[in-house]
């Protein structure tokens, strides 16, 4: 009976660490300039930045009780800072598109 709960914790222990990255993204996804960027980039960008920003929430998620306070703060200001700069230069991107729109 023991082997049969131990088997099971096991299979659970690997079901989710399945789903868990094995890496946190390398590169931070590269962010148009709003002032000039296509709505097509923007958008591009957008989907990488969630892309980053979600592997390395689920990276944290699966790995929180390994890693260091140091390095887990290191990753919660890397997506914070790819975040911040694709929605200051979305707010560049407004800005062009109103300033063009009152034209």
């Amino acid at each position: 009976m023991k082997q049969l709960i131990a088997l099971g914790t096991l299979l659970f222990t690997f079901n989710a660490a399945a789903g868990c990255p094995s890496a946190v993204p390398a590169r931070t996804p590269e962010i148009p300039n709003g002032a000039v960027a296509s709505e097509q980039s923007m958008f591009d960008a957008m989907a990488a930045v969630r892309s980053y920003v979600q592997t390395i929430e689920a990276y944290l998620d699966c790995r929180d009780f390994a890693l260091s306070s140091r390095r887990y703060d290191e990753l919660v200001d890397k997506a914070s800072d790819a975040a911040g700069a694709y929605n200051r230069e979305l707010v560049r991107f407004q800005q062009r598109d109103e300033a063009l729109a009152q034209n």
